[in-house]
C-alpha cells in the first residue's frame, strides 16, 4: 500500500477543483480505463494523455501523476470505475487528518503568497493584524509575511496559475494551520466547495 504524499493531495484537490471542466478532464472515464489496463499490464500500455495534462497543470511529471492518482484510489480519496474523486472521502480526509499528515512547517519571514487565513477567499474574513501572514516561499511573491511551507514545492505555481485550485489550497492550508476559527470557517467552506458536482 502506498502512502499518500502531498503531491497527491494537490492532484486530488486539481481533479476536484474543476468536475465540470471540459479539455483534459473530460475524458477522466477513458482516463480511470486506461489506468485499470495499466495496471493489469504495466509494461505494455502508455500513460493516457489525460495523465500528461494533468502532469503539466501541476508542472509535475506524468509518472508522479499517474503515481499520484494510483495512491489515491488505494487510500479511497479516487474512484477507478468513474474516474472521479470521492468527494465525501476527500472532504473527511482533509477535515480530520490531513493537519495530522501534513502539519505546518513554519520558517523565516520572506517574500511568497499568501495563504490560510490570509489568502482569498478566508482574507476578507479575517483582519490582518502587525502579525506577518502566512505565506508559501516565492521570490517573486506579492506579499512579506511568515514561511508556511506547502502541501507540495509545485503549490505556489499551480496556485498562481489556477484560482480554483488556489483557493482549495489555502483552505486546506487554514486546517493544517490549526487556529480553531479560522479552521471552522475553512471546514465549512471546503463542505460546500467539495458537496458541489
Amino acid at each position: 500500500m502506498a502512502v499518500l504524499r502531498g503531491i497527491d493531495v494537490v492532484i486530488a484537490l486539481k481533479v476536484a477543483a474543476h468536475p465540470d471542466v471540459r479539455g483534459p478532464f473530460d475524458r477522466l472515464r477513458e482516463f480511470a480505463d486506461s489506468l485499470r489496463r495499466h495496471q493489469s499490464n504495466p509494461e505494455g500500455d502508455r500513460l493516457p494523455r489525460t495523465y500528461d495534462s494533468l502532469a503539466r497543470s501541476l508542472t509535475i511529471s506524468s509518472q508522479t501523476a499517474h503515481q499520484g492518482i494510483r495512491t489515491l484510489a488505494s487510500a479511497r480519496l479516487f474512484d477507478l470505475q468513474t474516474g472521479t474523486v470521492v468527494r465525501q472521502n476527500l472532504a473527511e480526509f482533509l477535515i480530520h487528518g490531513v493537519k495530522y499528515c501534513f502539519p505546518p512547517i513554519r520558517g523565516e519571514i520572506t517574500r511568497g503568497i499568501p495563504t490560510s487565513y490570509a489568502g482569498s477567499p478566508l482574507a476578507s474574513r479575517f483582519p490582518q493584524g502587525d502579525a506577518p501572514p502566512p505565506v508559501w516561499p516565492r521570490s517573486n511573491g506579492m506579499v512579506k509575511g511568515m514561511s508556511f511551507e506547502p502541501l507540495h514545492k509545485v503549490v505556489p505555481i499551480a496556485a498562481l496559475a489556477d484560482p480554483a485550485l488556489s483557493e482549495l489550497l489555502v483552505l486546506v492550508d487554514a486546517v493544517r494551520d490549526g487556529q480553531a476559527r479560522v479552521a471552522a470557517i475553512a471546514i465549512e467552506e471546503l463542505k460546500q466547495r467539495l458537496a458541489q458536482s
